[in-house]
């Protein structure tokens, strides 16, 4: 194993816990996206890495994230748009998470760069 391209997103069964205002966004509903979105991906790199390591020849770990992990939503975009019958947003929960690979992709790149994986 020497490619992994890691990519990870999704939505909750409870679209309006999903789609809520930022003032009554609920925690569990929080965790559950950062789960899916951003630990979901430490775990596979954290297991993938461990393959690499072992093989003894390194490996490429491709991490996919968003344009809303760098710039924030323009929310007026999204004025008069639903999915399955209800309004949507981008949630500051998708913006958090997607950022948050971008950070685990970037300690990665230099962690194993400088902590080499053949010992």
């Amino acid at each position: 194993m020497n490619i992994l391209h890691n990519n990870a997103a999704g939505k909750s069964n409870n679209l309006d816990a999903f789609f809520a205002d930022f003032e009554d966004y609920d925690l569990n509903q929080w965790k559950e996206i950062m789960d899916t979105n951003l630990t979901s991906m430490f775990l596979v790199a954290k297991e993938v890495g461990k393959v690499m390591k072992k093989q003894r020849k390194g490996g490429s770990i491709i991490q996919t994230s968003s344009i809303y992990g760098i710039l924030a939503p323009d929310q007026r975009i999204y004025e008069g748009s639903f999915y399955l019958g209800r309004k949507i947003n981008t949630p500051a929960i998708y913006s958090a998470s997607k950022a948050g690979v971008i950070g685990l992709t970037k300690y990665l790149a230099t962690y194993w760069v400088l902590k080499p994986m053949i010992k």
